[in-house]
């Protein structure tokens, strides 16, 4: 079995600020160091979503400067998003908040 992430004790908020996603490399870094993602975090979408459904306490995940994230990763950052959502549909536990107004 794999562990359970590590990010979150309880009610925990992450802001997640599009000016750090400059590319698919650096994206995954930032997303697996600001939501403390476990050593299992392949630095992928599938694991990304595999992470954010395990998931066990509630956690709000707000994207700000979200222009500047689509800019820099194109079609990618589109689906980032996506996976988030979905995620989160899949998981009462996450909350995706998208604040469109930068930052």
């Amino acid at each position: 079995m794999i562990p359970t992430n590590s990010f979150m004790e309880t009610n925990h908020t992450v802001i997640l600020d599009g000016r750090h996603f400059k590319d698919k490399a650096s994206a995954h870094t930032y997303l697996k160091s600001r939501l403390k993602l476990n050593h299992y975090y392949a630095g992928n979408l599938d694991s990304l979503f595999e992470a954010l459904i395990m998931h066990e306490t509630p956690v709000f995940i707000i994207i700000t400067n979200i222009q500047i994230l689509l800019e820099a990763l194109g079609p990618y950052g589109e689906k980032l998003l996506e996976t988030l959502q979905v995620a989160a549909a899949a998981n009462v536990q996450v909350t995706i908040i998208i604040n469109e107004t930068p930052l």
